[in-house]
């Protein structure tokens, strides 16, 4: 099933965006940075404000994300680390979810998808 993904795309984010230039300092930063941009479009294809699952009652975690994106686990574990050091994902204990999910996303877009959905 094909599901549309819209989030806003900023021509400035990998140059002038100062927690990317943080991330791609880092060993393994660009790595990091590719891992969030994936985090991205999984959240849009959820469209759950930020939040991700994998299916209806589970919820993504490292183990799943390593699976997914062909990353070691011990990577998702350190990426998001690093990601939520600088404020772009919120860890809890069972998951994680995109901060400031607004920015990257357009709004109207998804809200248009939801209400189709629901027709």
């Amino acid at each position: 099933e094909f599901r549309r993904v819209l989030f806003r795309s900023y021509g400035d984010i990998l140059h002038n965006n100062k927690k990317i230039r943080i991330l791609r300092a880092q060993p393994d930063g660009d790595r990091i940075v590719l891992f969030y941009l994936f985090l991205l479009t999984v959240a849009g294809r959820c469209n759950a404000g930020g939040e991700m699952f994998f299916s209806e009652r589970k919820k993504y975690n490292s183990y799943i994300l390593s699976q997914e994106f062909h990353y070691t686990e011990e990577f998702i574990k350190h990426a998001l680390d690093y990601l939520s050091a600088v404020d772009m994902v919120e860890l809890t204990d069972s998951s994680f979810r995109i901060l400031d999910w607004e920015k990257h996303q357009n709004m109207e877009g998804l809200e248009r998808i939801r209400e189709n959905s629901r027709e």
